[in-house]
């Protein structure tokens, strides 16, 4: 998920030609977008289950940055699909703060989040290195967003596999 957000605006400028100052106006809309998501999708998680949420929210994640790159030179597109990747990007943690109860025992759950601390760190750290050295490598961001699309499906994908804590 970093490695969009953390280049989405050299992205715009060096790849695409657009102006800085129209450039960084996508991290308005992803920040903005963002509290919608934690707003409207946190809650909505409590009545579809947490589940089925991610599924959704990791489905909607990986096709906005595979459409971010499709998107070619459409400034409206890119703010479109930069908003609807924020949207669902903006809970992701958040939700699996809420996943812990779901699925583990109640006197468990501090160290459950604990545990998974060091495993987002870790994946934020190599996002960002993973991204600018495909960036570097060839010279365009399209195959290292591509790859961060690539890792949200796998991350889909890994969430079909969970199961919730017996009762």
């Amino acid at each position: 998920l970093y490695g969009v957000t953390t280049f989405m605006v050299d992205y715009a400028k060096t790849q695409l030609g657009i102006p800085i100052e129209k450039a960084s106006l996508l991290a308005t809309i992803h920040g903005s977008s963002q509290v919608i998501g934690v707003l409207t999708l946190l809650p909505l998680s409590d009545y579809l289950g947490r589940k089925k949420t991610m599924i959704f929210m990791n489905s909607l994640i990986a096709a906005s940055l595979f459409g971010i790159v499709l998107a070619g030179h459409s400034w409206g597109m890119l703010c479109f699909l930069v908003g609807l990747f924020a949207v669902f990007y903006g809970p992701t943690f958040p939700i699996y703060g809420a996943c812990a109860g779901d699925y583990f025992p109640k006197s468990v759950i501090g160290t459950v989040i604990g545990a998974w601390t060091p495993f987002w760190g870790i994946g934020a750290i190599l996002s960002h290195w993973v991204t600018g050295l495909i960036r570097d490598s060839t010279g365009l961001y399209n195959l290292a967003f591509l790859t961060n699309g690539v890792m949200a499906l796998a991350g889909m994908v890994l969430i079909l596999f969970v199961r919730k804590k017996p009762s």
